[in-house]
């Protein structure tokens, strides 16, 4: 009983991969007739050869640090912690926290919340206002 079964599933199975492997020759077959690749391409939005592709604009995105940057500079350098300049930038807190201790080290000055907050504020160095 078991063995019938078994082998009722694994002729399903051969029968169904046959069937595939019959239309996969059929479309290679196909595939030699011009029109029917043209009319297959453009049916599948698929650019045709020869034709060139469209690229992106060429418009610069700031990166991340960047964007880091340009926010101290728009509020005149002043001090502001994490989450003011993530949303002041659009980036996700962990992400200016990772450029703040890691990519602007040493390019930044640091220090306490003078109001008590237990967020640490940055600015950039002087040297690096230029």
């Amino acid at each position: 009983m078991l063995q019938t079964a078994v082998r009722t599933h694994w002729d399903k199975v051969i029968h169904d991969l046959e069937a595939r492997l019959a239309k996969a020759k059929a479309v290679r077959d196909a595939l030699g007739d011009p029109e029917l690749v043209d009319e297959i391409v453009k049916s599948m939005g698929i650019q045709p050869a020869g034709r060139p592709i469209r690229r992106r604009s060429k418009k610069r995105t700031r990166t991340h640090t960047e964007k880091v940057i340009h926010f101290f500079r728009e509020h005149k350098n002043a001090w502001s912690n994490s989450f003011d300049i993530a949303e002041g930038t659009g980036l996700k807190r962990e992400a200016v926290r990772q450029i703040l201790y890691k990519s602007l080290v040493g390019k930044l000055g640091k220090r306490s919340d003078p109001q008590g907050s237990p967020r640490v504020q940055f600015r950039l160095k002087s040297s690096e206002m230029d």
